[in-house]
């Protein structure tokens, strides 16, 4: 059958003229013919593109917003959560149950931290400074909520073990976080 269309579609003179609709039709069809196969061979591949746009859609409304994530490697992460709870939610998975809860907690508590105190890409120089003060309430605050010293482990191994312009190295954040940890756990 795809046979029988490419050769009407891509003889001479099937259609007088391209800027006709129908020659607009014959058009588009040639120069989508190797999806068209792809489509037509595979039945599994859907008709349109609804979901594909759906989960892009939530990155073009909050484009304007991700200039804000501070440097380049806070974008990375801001990108690799959003891809991790977009594939969460397309295979059906509970995002919460999947990701660790600690980390989580410990993530949220450190970026609150940085709103609390004011922090802002403005204060040049001091980024080491505002990142473990920042760890320190969010170790408070994985013992406040009782996780235990099992998941906060887990919740550690996640930093980033090398330093970089805007955050310490990995073993001066866990000390910071485990100061925060132990001044509420006692």
């Amino acid at each position: 059958m795809l046979e029988q269309i490419s050769s009407v579609v891509a003889a001479p003179g099937t259609v007088a003229n391209p800027k006709a609709p129908m020659g607009k039709a014959v058009g588009y069809v040639i120069n989508q013919w190797s999806a068209i196969q792809r489509f037509v061979e595979d039945g599994a591949l859907p008709n349109e593109n609804t979901a594909c746009e759906r989960e892009a859609r939530p990155i073009a409304v909050g484009r304007r917003n991700y200039l804000l994530v501070g440097a380049d490697s806070g974008g990375e992460r801001a990108a690799t959560i959003y891809t991790i709870l977009g594939t969460c939610r397309l295979q059906g998975i509970d995002a919460a149950t999947y990701l660790n809860t600690s980390v989580l907690y410990g993530i949220f508590a450190h970026e609150l931290a940085h709103h609390m105190y004011g922090d802002s890409a403005a204060m040049c120089g001091h980024f080491h400074a505002m990142e473990l003060r920042a760890d320190c309430i969010a170790g408070q605050v994985i013992a406040l909520v009782g996780i235990t010293p099992d998941h906060f482990a887990r919740a550690i191994e996640e930093i980033s073990w090398y330093a970089s312009d805007t955050h310490p190295a990995g073993s001066h954040r866990v000390q910071a976080i485990c100061r925060g940890y132990c001044s509420r756990v006692g």
